[in-house]
């Protein structure tokens, strides 16, 4: 009978087929431990115990003919029974006897409740037993893991706004009939665009602000920068503009527009 090749240098052929890598029943000298299923698994899993089930090759594991659970062992598998350079896996093992030929196993890892894994599967695979020897094969179930993505972290660097004019005219000194255009000038030092806030801080009456500024060159209905401030009765007003770069960069002013009774 035609030697087997060793165990170790065959297992990822096992792990598919089960089979010895040369196709050859193995000799009598080479019969080995028992049958052990690997379960490549973290302390997180949900996994207490292995269901193990055989049946014959016209069944199905649902109807096996024997069938055996059992814990995992408390030690991780010997590396004599993975490949090299493996680490350390959990495992559990049976050992069934049974007449000689082809059967098919299945291993169902479970839960403390005996229900099947949802993080670990099922494996299924056809395997012989040899008359006067323990044909020993591994299987290994895979299990789930936490997806794991990446992060990039990218720091850029912001500088404020700055505002470099204030424009009110005719003047900062109005009467209740008149209006004061407004135009802010500001620059941002990265070269972001630049969005500005109007808005009344105090004053006698809540007063208006509407964007645009006609009296003042370069200002239109569509310029942000310019606004048009109408008072609803005499007082002192505090105005205040806010201009921001998008990226939390953000510069103010605060300014003072003295209303007074209108001229007769």
């Amino acid at each position: 009978m035609k030697k087997q090749t060793p165990f170790v240098l065959c297992w990822l052929l096992c792990v598919v087929g089960l089979a010895g890598c040369d196709g050859e029943a193995p000799s009598e000298e080479e019969g080995v431990g028992n049958v052990t299923a690997a379960v490549t698994m973290a302390n997180q899993h949900d996994v207490a115990a292995i269901d193990f089930r055989v049946a014959t090759l016209a069944q199905s594991c649902d109807n096996p003919l024997t069938q055996a659970i059992n814990a995992l062992e408390t030690e991780t598998l010997p590396p004599s029974l993975q490949p090299p350079g493996s680490g350390a896996h959990a495992f559990a093992d049976a050992l069934f006897v049974l007449p000689a030929g082809d059967y098919r196993l299945c291993v169902i890892p479970v839960t403390t409740f005996g229900t099947p894994s949802v993080q670990c599967g099922r494996v299924e695979a056809t395997v012989t037993v040899l008359p006067n020897v323990t044909n020993e094969v591994v299987l290994v179930s895979q299990c789930s893991g936490a997806e794991m993505g990446g992060l990039d972290a990218v720091v850029a660097l912001n500088d404020a706004p700055q505002i470099t004019g204030l424009l009110i005219a005719e003047s900062k000194f109005i009467t209740l009939c008149q209006t004061a255009q407004i135009r802010v000038n500001a620059v941002d030092p990265n070269g972001d665009a630049l969005s500005f806030s109007f808005s009344v801080v105090s004053g006698p009456g809540p007063g208006s602000l509407m964007q645009g500024a006609p009296a003042i060159v370069g200002c239109t209905a569509e310029s942000p920068e310019c606004q048009t401030f109408t008072p609803s009765i005499v007082g002192d007003y505090l105005l205040r503009v806010e201009v921001g770069d998008g990226l939390g960069g953000v510069a103010t002013l605060t300014f003072p527009i003295h209303v007074s009774p209108c001229d007769h």
